[in-house]
């Protein structure tokens, strides 16, 4: 992807959004999540820079 047309929001790019498709819409709301920009939510550690499953 050039940088020109990368997107503003990494739930924007290609990867994450195959990733990332079998989610139901309803997880992202729960409060324990609330937003797809909360990694940390679902992926330990995240603030590590390690998001598998």
């Amino acid at each position: 992807m050039a940088p020109s047309q990368a997107p503003l929001r990494i739930t924007e790019l290609p990867r994450w959004v195959k990733e990332h498709r079998e989610v139901r819409a309803s997880e992202w709301t729960q409060s324990t999540v609330r937003s797809k920009a909360n990694c940390a939510a679902c992926h330990a550690g995240a603030e590590r820079g390690y998001y598998e499953d």
